[in-house]
């Protein structure tokens, strides 16, 4: 998994005392987690491999990589809770989900709804690597920075918008 040291200050800050009498700070910081990790992934699949999606997944391809784009963002998406490594976001102010990473070498994301799994993604080491043709199909992100674009910046104020959304210029 890519960015260790990201990973390892977030999850340090969320078992700190502080974070744990706060259930909505640990997820949170779940979902910054979550996001970082994809985020240097999807960065480091652009030169050594893909993302890729099952397949044998329930949410259209199209749908998920939407998701995923959100996720990279942090737009859309919104801590609800977290337990036992799980996080339940809801999606486009609507949609309640469950992520959750599970560990491994390689990194991996499952997409949970209602009705179970609905969407999994995973790193392919190599374009080329044989075993994967079939069972998946790539997922193309647009990060935030990348192709010599302006990084997209979303400022939020408490008081005046509400989670996820950029304020509007005044």
């Amino acid at each position: 998994m890519r960015g260790p040291g990201v990973i390892a200050f977030a999850l340090l800050l969320a078992l700190s005392p502080a974070a744990t009498a706060d259930p909505h700070r640990d997820a949170v910081l779940r979902l910054v987690s979550i996001s970082s990790a994809l985020r240097e992934e999807a960065r480091a699949a652009q030169a050594e491999g893909m993302l890729a999606m099952d397949l044998g997944s329930r949410m259209a391809a199209p749908e998920c990589a939407e998701l995923l784009q959100d996720l990279v963002s942090m737009r859309n998406v919104q801590a609800v809770g977290a337990a036992d490594g799980d996080l339940q976001v809801k999606w486009r102010g609507k949609r309640e989900l469950l992520l959750r990473a599970p560990p491994g070498p390689a990194f991996a994301l499952e997409v949970h709804d209602k009705a179970g799994p609905a969407c999994a993604v995973t790193s392919v080491a190599a374009r080329g690597q044989d075993g994967w043709q079939g069972k998946l199909t790539p997922v193309l992100l647009d990060l935030p920075g990348v192709k010599g674009g302006k990084p997209r910046v979303f400022p939020v104020a408490v008081d005046r918008a509400p989670p996820g959304q950029p304020l509007a210029k005044e």
